[in-house]
């Protein structure tokens, strides 16, 4: 029987790469039901078991291993031939990616020079507040989390390492915690808190840059970036050797984009300044 729709395709690479379809699914942003019901629906087209359940693993059969050896090939053509066609986005366009505060702050500030450098012909759109790359309000988003709702790819750009700090010039304990939002990692850092200091929160706010300022007139610990906490001279760790809470920071853009010269562009942007940030 004839195969109708190579989009089925995506979905048996996806287990075969990752061998479980609760991975399958993450991968493609899609949910454990629509992966067996794609897989179905191929093996019913097809006539022919695709693959074969080991103890909790799915394995290819046979020809389940022709189809996705098609597929790669269907795969690797298609990203050949998008990369031999004009990938520059026409001048005047503009980049948009919507980025939590916080990352922003710590480790994406670069981001804003180095693109108006390179791109003289286009602009940068560089915002906190929510838009919906699903009605492609940005390019790219750039949080604390991976996003699970929708036809998404997400890929993880690093971690961010947390401390708290209090200013250079505090001889005695803090008296209280100035609590910064990290928006969808908030409740961690406000666990990895109370593991640190058995404080009250004094102060909440946004933003680390507003937060040093108070830090400098009050007695007050913060929880910040290493980035940024490590290269402020007016700071100082409140346990120079205590731990550490790591936070994941992820990029994402709708799927559909995966080849959109605007995306490409983003995520090769934030990629650069994200990962010299770290380094």
């Amino acid at each position: 029987m004839a195969l109708h729709n190579w989009d089925d395709l995506r979905f048996c690479l996806a287990l075969d790469r990752h061998k479980t379809m609760t991975k399958a699914a993450e991968s493609l942003s899609a949910n454990v039901a629509t992966v067996s019901r794609r897989i179905e629906k191929l093996t019913e087209e097809l006539g022919q078991s695709l693959f074969i359940k080991h103890a909790n693993t799915w394995e290819p059969t046979e020809a389940g291993r022709r189809l996705i050896a098609l597929a790669e090939t269907v795969e690797q053509d298609l990203d050949a031939f998008a990369l031999q066609q004009d990938m520059t986005p026409s001048p005047g366009s503009v980049v948009r990616a919507t980025v939590s505060l916080t990352i922003l702050q710590s480790a994406l500030s670069g981001c804003g020079p180095a693109f108006l450098r390179r791109h003289p012909d286009l602009g940068l759109d560089l915002t906190i507040r929510h838009r919906s790359i699903a009605y492609a309000e940005a390019d790219v988003a750039v949080t604390y989390t991976r996003p699970t709702q929708g036809l998404l790819t997400c890929r993880k750009l690093g971690e961010l390492g947390l401390r708290p700090y209090v200013r250079a010039g505090l001889d005695g304990a803090p008296s209280g915690w100035l609590t910064i939002d990290y928006d969808d990692a908030a409740r961690q850092v406000e666990v990895f808190q109370t593991t640190q200091a058995d404080l009250p929160t004094r102060l909440r706010m946004e933003g680390l840059s507003p937060a040093e300022g108070v830090l400098m007139g009050t007695d007050l610990v913060a929880t910040l970036p290493e980035r940024f906490g490590d290269a402020r001279p007016d700071l100082k760790r409140l346990t120079p050797d205590g731990p550490v809470e790591m936070l994941e920071v992820w990029i994402s853009f709708h799927r559909s984009r995966k080849l959109d010269p605007i995306v490409r562009l983003a995520d090769a942007l934030v990629s650069e300044c994200f990962g010299q940030a770290e380094g």
